[in-house]
């Protein structure tokens, strides 16, 4: 069984909702792969920025919809040796339960360095470095574990992968294949992105699918903010979106 990307699929157990499928292959499109450093990715939009939201979740298709959770996401740029690089913060989830992320990237090509995420008592790092992730698991009562994979390209994190979505090219017709490593399953996922059409207001919808979940985000065309967010589960057509606060 394999659940959501990490930070949605913390949020939603924090909110006491979990969305659940039989792992399957993802989606395989004829579509170029993105690697980290990928001159297809344009990042000058990723300036300093906190954005808030509210949470919603239908978990039937006629069941009510009903606001489980907030949260913030952050962009503060910096640099890492010498280089430019953005830092990363989210925080979602419940004030008991919250969820909070925090990750650097190159901006050249939003290749990941670290992260470290907290929820509850419990902390894990990755650091990461091409094909190589090295994962640290801290938990007050087992201590310390560690371990390392090699996989066969460069990855992404999930935990970047809104940056990423930003950063396409938004052109209609533009379709992706992303190595994805999941830090919840530690494994490699190879998704695919497709930029649909640009709305009549400039915003332009952006279809993400993996084995869980087919997600659309609208791409303001102008700022690439994400002005929505909606997620279906494939199993039970379960629904989540998040909106935006002023």
């Amino acid at each position: 069984m394999r659940r959501t990307n990490r930070s949605l699929g913390v949020l939603l157990f924090a909110a006491g909702i979990t969305i659940i499928v039989a792992a399957r292959p993802a989606e395989r499109l004829k579509a170029a792969l993105i690697l980290p450093g990928s001159r297809e990715l344009s990042t000058s939009h990723l300036t300093a920025s906190t954005v808030r939201y509210r949470y919603f979740t239908r978990p039937s298709p006629d069941s009510a919809e009903k606001e489980v959770a907030t949260g913030t996401a952050s962009v503060t740029p910096i640099t890492h040796q010498g280089k430019p690089a953005l830092l990363l913060v989210t925080h979602s989830g419940r004030p008991e339960r919250m969820f909070i992320d925090t990750a650097v990237v190159m901006r050249d090509g939003l290749a990941p360095v670290w992260e470290v995420s907290r929820f509850s008592q419990r902390m894990m790092r990755w650091d990461y470095s091409g094909k190589n992730v090295h994962r640290t698991l801290t938990h007050p009562d087992s201590g310390t574990r560690s371990a390392e994979h090699t996989y066969d390209v460069p990855v992404f994190h999930f935990n970047e992968l809104e940056a990423l979505i930003r950063s396409l090219p938004l052109r209609e017709g533009f379709e992706a294949i992303l190595p994805l490593y999941s830090e919840g399953s530690d494994e490699l996922e190879m998704d695919s992105v497709r930029v649909m059409a640009r709305d009549t207001s400039g915003v332009w919808s952006v279809r993400f699918a993996d084995p869980a979940i087919v997600s659309t985000y609208g791409i303001h065309g102008t700022t690439r903010q994400i002005v929505r967010y909606d997620v279906v589960s494939r199993r039970d057509g379960g629904r989540f979106r998040r909106v935006p606060l002023p």
